[in-house]
């Protein structure tokens, strides 16, 4: 298997531009959380980028797993992105989160 900062780097939809993004969100996250807060204005001034730019990173990395809407502005990283090995306790929870909601997905 891929190591997850191989994989990032090999992706064109991701390196070199949801990156940015993604390295903000690394950045701004508390030590031992994987939420976050996250809204355009607060993107606008750190980054520096558009309104459409912003949704585009925000897509593509929801889209590759990476983070996950929680509710309105709040979100989750993927523990993959800062967490080494498989059996991390936390890997393991978000997973299971996005396996149920796949699931519940398919019930509606």
């Amino acid at each position: 298997m891929e190591n997850f900062t191989e994989a990032l780097i090999s992706d064109n939809e991701i390196a070199g531009k949801a990156i940015r993004l993604l390295f903000w969100i690394i950045k701004e996250l508390e030590t031992g959380r994987i939420e976050f807060y996250m809204d355009y204005q607060t993107i606008k001034e750190e980054l520096k980028v558009s309104k459409d730019t912003y949704h585009r990173w925000k897509r593509v990395l929801e889209k590759k797993g990476i983070i996950k809407k929680v509710k309105t502005n709040l979100y989750q990283l993927n523990p993959a992105c800062v967490v080494k090995g498989k059996g991390h306790a936390l890997l393991d929870e978000f997973k299971h989160q996005i396996m149920e909601e796949k699931q519940e997905q398919l019930v509606t």
